[in-house]
This record gives structure tokens, C-alpha cells and sequence, in this order.
């Protein structure tokens, strides 16, 4: 996982299923991720959802919260690309893709570069990862 830029984040996202309800694999990779980028990570169970993923890199100055959802709606009927990650040309469809599984690998792949500077150039970031937002939002 440790290099693994953007593009190739953004794939394995989408190729976890992930529908509101079933955010246990995804809470695990992204856990998986953070720590093998040297984060700590807090998990917190929601019943029922998976856990909402939490990790804090102290710097200086202001707190940024970057917070995105783990979770999709369900595959409905009609789909012509396939729903776990599909590249044509220069467009990638998938369940989620846009919704929000590309902001989740940009705010991941942020929080890593944020982590890369000193402490004293960055402001407090906290990233939180939350599951059922597309249902109940209990853990939004």
C-alpha cells in the first residue's frame, strides 16, 4: 500500500463493496492504510455499520478537519460499466467513484503529504472517515 499514489487509492476504493450497512472491508483498509503510512488511528464502532476511522497530526496553529463518508448507495439496475472500477479513456466510472470515494483518496492522499511536513508548517490536521452517511447517518 505505502507509495500508492492517487489514482491507484481511488481504484481500490472503488473495487471494495461498500453499500451502507457493509462498511466493515473498507473501515479495515483505510485503518490498514493510515497505520502503514505511520498515522495512529482511533476506530469507533457504529452498530450495525463498521467503524468510522479517525487519525490526528499535531502541527501548529488552526485544527482542519477533512472528513469524507465510506459508504454508497446500492447498485440499482441499468449499470453498462462495471460497478467495482472500470478506466475508459480518460474517464474511470464505479459505485461511488464520485460519491465519494475521489474525494476520499484526495483527502487521504493529502492528509499523507500533510504528514510529510514539519510539524511547525502544518496546521492540526484530524481525518475522520465515517460510514453510514448514504443511510442514517449515525455515524456522520
Amino acid at each position: 500500500m505505502i507509495g500508492m499514489d492517487e489514482f491507484e487509492l481511488l481504484k481500490k476504493l472503488v473495487s471494495i463493496p461498500s453499500h451502507f450497512g457493509n462498511e466493515e472491508e473498507i473501515s479495515r483498509f483505510l485503518e490498514l492504510f493510515l497505520r502503514e503510512h505511520g498515522f495512529s488511528v482511533e476506530t469507533v464502532e457504529v452498530e450495525g455499520f463498521g467503524s468510522d476511522i479517525i487519525a490526528r497530526l499535531p502541527g501548529y496553529g488552526p485544527t482542519v478537519v477533512l472528513n469524507g463518508h465510506m459508504d454508497t448507495v446500492g447498485l440499482s439496475d441499468g449499470w453498462r460499466k462495471n460497478p467495482w472500477g472500470e478506466l475508459e479513456g480518460d474517464r474511470f466510472y464505479g459505485l461511488g467513484s464520485a460519491d465519494m470515494k475521489a474525494g476520499l483518496a484526495a483527502l487521504l492522499a493529502a492528509f499523507v503529504e500533510l504528514g510529510e511536513l514539519p510539524r511547525d508548517e502544518r496546521p492540526n490536521v484530524i481525518l475522520t472517515a465515517v460510514v453510514d452517511e448514504e443511510g442514517y447517518s449515525r455515524g456522520t
